[in-house]
């Protein structure tokens, strides 16, 4: 069972600043913590309550913890339900260690975020990233945090095989242009998506959901591109149309 104290301190890193000074995560859900496992992340503990534990579709993730000597706790249902983010959880979570990161400016596609608000809207880029094949994901400093429970549950495991670098994003920009890549904006106004012919190196920039690319970073913009409309509504929702252009450009991410 989880003491009173063990229970405060998990409860913390739920918080931001505490998960940053832990070095330490949690995550929740049958789903997350097996790609958690296959991705060999370090796993400090797993906590779960009887209703997982009687569950039998459960027990090839209690099987795959034990043989790999991962620690199981079990705990009560209002205990996992104070630690616990969603409203109908599955009564399992893990305390893992926070991904690592290894910077690689010289990695030749990148995908900026300018100011991203919205955690589905994030979780579902950095899903779409992985899947299409980028190794990093950079993010400006006032976008949401990563880690939120909500980017996390979205990403639906992506965290685990991408990296998420914090930057400055006008440093960034900077350091771009020495490296000879084209700064791309996606945007309302622009070269047509698919008469657009992919340079070697590029970095596309996704603009905020309400405001699009801030000024500060428009002025490192080469040229814009757009996704062409047929219809009727103003604009696509920034994680379809991030997912757009990484379709197109898919045959060009060979890093």
């Amino acid at each position: 069972m989880i003491s009173k104290n063990k229970l405060k301190y998990l409860s913390s890193l739920k918080i931001k600043k505490y998960r940053l000074k832990e070095n330490l995560l949690l995550i929740e859900g049958y789903r997350l913590i097996n790609e958690s496992i296959k991705a060999h992340v370090l796993i400090e503990s797993i906590y779960y309550s009887k209703k997982f534990v009687n569950n039998n579709n459960n027990h090839h993730l209690i099987n795959a913890c034990e043989n790999q000597n991962i620690k199981l706790i079990e705990a009560s249902e209002k205990d996992i339900n104070q630690l616990s983010d969603s409203m109908n959880n599955q009564g399992v979570i893990a305390v893992i260690n926070m991904p690592k990161k290894t910077e690689d400016y010289e990695y030749n596609h990148q995908l900026i975020l300018d100011s991203i608000s919205d955690p589905g809207n994030l979780g579902n880029i950095i899903r779409t990233a992985d899947w299409f094949g980028l190794k990093n994901i950079y993010l400006s400093g006032n976008s949401i945090d990563p880690y939120n429970s909500k980017v996390i549950r979205s990403a639906m495991g992506a965290h685990f095989y991408i990296n998420i670098i914090s930057i400055d994003i006008a440093q960034h920009m900077e350091i771009l242009k020495k490296n000879n890549f084209d700064i791309i904006g996606a945007d309302i106004i622009g070269k047509n998506l698919y008469n657009w012919d992919v340079p070697d190196k590029w970095a596309v920039i996704l603009g905020n959901e309400a405001h699009g690319i801030s000024d500060k970073v428009r002025k490192f913009i080469d040229y814009n591109i757009t996704i062409p409309k047929d219809g009727n509504i103003e604009s696509l929702n920034v994680a379809m149309a991030g997912g757009i252009f990484l379709s197109h450009v898919k045959r060009n991410i060979k890093d």
